[in-house]
């Protein structure tokens, strides 16, 4: 199974390894690192297709 993702789409993950981002950008994600939520994670990344 393949994952899609429509343009438009966004899809948040608490993975924030510098090789999954530079993956994920030449097919076409936009990527945003966010601090996370209190008393978790130290960042989340928000990842969006255009």
């Amino acid at each position: 199974m393949i994952p899609t993702t429509d343009s438009g789409g966004e899809l948040t993950t608490y993975c924030a390894k510098e090789v999954i981002r530079r993956r994920l950008q030449p097919a076409g994600f936009t990527v945003e690192r966010l601090p996370g939520p209190a008393n978790g994670k130290h960042e989340i990344s928000i990842l969006r297709y255009f």
